[in-house]
C-alpha cells in the first residue's frame, strides 16, 4: 500500500485513478449510499474491464422483516441488522440483480447467507417456503452476497 484516503467515497473518489481497480469490495455498504445508483456509476470508472465487485447487502425479504411487516404490521427500525436505522436503500434478490445488469455487472456467484437460525423459526419459514413450492426460499437468509464482473463493452453500449 502506497496510499490511503480517508473519507467516504464521494469525498476521495477524484482522488482515484480512472480504470485502475481489478477488485472493489462493498461488504455493507451500498445500502448505506443516499443515492446507489450514482454511486455504482462512479465506481465503475474507477474499475478496469473484467474486474470483480464483491459485496454483501441485507435482504429486505428476509422472515423477520416480512413478520414484522406483515403480521404485527410494524416498521421498526434497530441498531443492527436489516432493519438497520442507517439504511438508506433497501434491496431484494430480484433488485440487487436489477441493479448490477443495469450497471454493466455480469453476475458470476450469488447466495444467500447467515441463513435463518433457531429451530421453531426455521420450522415455521421453511413451512411456508415448501407451501410456496419454494419460491419464498430467499426469506431464510438475512443478507446476499455476490460477485459480480464488470463488462465495460456493455456499460459503453448502454452510454
Amino acid at each position: 500500500m502506497h496510499r490511503i484516503l480517508v473519507g467516504d467515497f464521494g469525498a476521495v473518489q477524484d482522488e482515484l485513478p480512472d480504470g485502475y481497480f481489478d477488485l472493489v469490495v462493498c461488504n455493507d455498504v451500498i445500502e448505506h449510499m443516499p443515492d446507489h445508483d450514482a454511486f455504482l456509476e462512479s465506481l465503475t470508472h474507477k474499475m478496469r474491464d473484467g474486474a470483480y465487485l464483491v459485496a454483501s447487502i441485507p435482504n429486505m425479504r428476509y422472515y423477520y422483516c416480512l413478520r414484522e411487516l406483515l403480521l404485527r404490521k410494524e416498521w421498526v427500525y434497530q441498531d443492527h441488522g436489516v432493519m438497520d436505522r442507517t439504511h438508506l436503500r433497501f434491496f431484494t434478490e430480484r433488485s440487487i440483480r436489477r441493479m448490477l445488469t443495469d450497471h454493466a455487472f455480469e453476475i458470476d456467484r450469488f447466495s444467500g447467507i447467515n441463513r435463518l437460525r433457531g429451530l421453531r423459526r426455521v420450522l415455521r419459514a421453511m413451512f411456508f417456503v415448501l407451501l410456496t413450492f419454494g419460491y419464498y426460499r430467499d426469506i431464510l437468509f438475512p443478507q446476499f452476497a455476490f460477485r459480480a464482473i464488470f463488462r465495460r463493452q456493455t456499460a459503453d453500449a448502454k452510454s
